[in-house]
């Protein structure tokens, strides 16, 4: 289950790291079209929009890759315990208890 979940987050981060760098490639290309009218301004957000869209990418193929197979051996171990009845000579009466309040 936490592989499923772990697959489904680094599959929905690696999408959104893709449209940051693809939106950082758009923002340089209108840039440099334009001449870069904004004194490199505009020019150094879009090279960080598509060096911050690869790092996301990165850190979610890194994610994807830890290991859970951990957690499929816990999420099916089951732990049993018998009791067994108290013996006969545990006995107790009702003068030995004292309620305290």
């Amino acid at each position: 289950m936490l592989s499923n979940v772990v697959q489904m987050l680094t599959q929905g981060v690696t999408f959104l790291g893709g449209v940051l760098v693809v939106f950082g490639l758009i923002n340089l290309g209108m840039t440099i079209k334009d001449g870069m009218q904004g004194g490199g301004g505009q020019l150094a957000g879009a090279i960080a929009m598509i060096v911050g869209g690869a790092i996301v990418c990165g850190a979610a193929i890194y994610f994807g890759s830890l290991d859970t197979s951990w957690s499929g051996a816990a999420a099916t171990m089951t732990n049993t315990i018998y009791v067994d009845a108290a013996p006969a000579s545990w006995t107790a009466d009702a003068s030995s208890f004292h309620l305290i309040a």
